[in-house]
């Protein structure tokens, strides 16, 4: 049970008696689990990868959010594996009506959120893949719960990108060990060509020898006006400045 759950109960009874089966931070011990570092952009590379294996029979494909379980699934779908989504915001015969196709085998992958996980319960489920890690730590064990039951071995994958090294920090901190990382595509992205940039306004966009944020023509900073130069007054018949007569 979540810390705010708990807490919240707490208030509202007096001197209250838990009572618990199995602690909620306790993997099944014959679950395999795996972490993978992998950027965003190549997770759905790599899930078609892993779900073409000849080994992964049955699989659950957890995602963050409902938004993003529907997307799972529609690109699962696009990549030409059939697949079931189930999340919060399906209807209960929606819901039952995927898990049922995956239940008698109709399609092999089911993608759902954390808020069904602890509902899932499907003999033979050989693979659960982390899609994205879940906000809270304690979710991480259900979500794997749902393959290795009752005595049987399974295993987990968790496609980890790096800015989501903070929540498999806490997943490790609970399980009390490292997940095992294996080789996956280059966790880096792509670098961006890098194109023509254009001149900037006021830096340097003049001639060669101009002065920074200089005119065309080297002339004085941008923004600057030189003020005009005031000529000595001539007279007309001697050329020289204008003065007073001496008395």
């Amino acid at each position: 049970m979540p810390k705010e759950v708990r807490g919240l109960a707490e208030s509202f009874l007096t001197d209250p008696l838990r009572v618990e089966a199995t602690p909620t931070v306790t993997a099944a011990p014959k679950v395999e689990q795996r972490a993978e570092l992998i950027t965003g952009p190549y997770k759905r590379e790599r899930l078609l990868e892993i779900l073409s294996q000849p080994e992964v029979e049955r699989t659950i494909v957890f995602a963050r959010t409902k938004r993003g379980a529907d997307k799972v699934a529609k690109n699962l779908i696009t990549d030409g594996i059939e697949a079931e989504v189930i999340h919060g915001n399906k209807a209960q015969n929606a819901r039952q009506k995927a898990l049922g196709k995956f239940k008698n085998g109709f399609v092999n992958v089911l993608v759902a959120t954390d808020i069904v996980a602890r509902g899932i319960d499907v003999p033979g489920i050989s693979h659960v893949i982390n899609f994205d890690l879940p906000d809270e730590a304690e979710n991480y064990v259900h979500r794997i719960g749902r393959t290795g039951r009752n005595g049987a071995s399974g295993i987990s994958i968790t496609l980890c990108a790096p800015d989501e090294l903070k929540k498999l920090a806490a997943v490790e901190k609970i399980l009390k060990r490292k997940l095992i990382e294996r080789d996956g595509p280059d966790p880096k992205p792509k670098p961006k060509a890098q194109g023509w940039q254009g001149k900037k306004r006021g830096g340097g966009g003049g001639r060669p020898g101009g002065r920074p944020g200089g005119n065309a023509g080297g002339g004085n900073p941008a923004g600057r006006t030189n003020p005009k130069r005031r000529r000595p007054n001539r007279s007309k018949s001697g050329g020289r400045p204008q003065g007073n007569a001496a008395s």
